[in-house]
């Protein structure tokens, strides 16, 4: 969950120059789920006011019903992670 202040502060980011992009890192963790998403925090709140609610599900990004970036599990020096390379390929996401 984003306050408000947070929210004001993406879209104004997104908004400063053409390559910003004010992405959002939703994951999913639990014992049956380890996902990670990223996705531009405009796309998911035109999204979210289509379906008239405030939140995302797993589902829905894993069937591109929102457009997200899936982020791959990796491990570097030991250390549990997600793979960030597909962020910075915004062919994925457009503005």
């Amino acid at each position: 969950m984003l306050r408000t202040d947070q929210l004001k502060g993406l879209l104004k980011f997104e908004q400063a120059l053409d390559r910003n992009y004010g992405y959002v890192l939703v994951s999913f963790l639990n014992e049956a789920v380890d996902a990670a998403y990223a996705i531009r925090l405009i796309e998911a709140m035109k999204y979210m006011k289509q379906k008239d609610r405030q939140y995302i599900t797993l589902a829905e990004l894993q069937l591109g019903k929102v457009q997200a970036i899936h982020l791959p599990r990796i491990t570097v020096e030991g250390e549990r992670g997600y793979d960030l390379k597909g962020v910075a390929d915004i062919g994925n996401i457009s503005k």
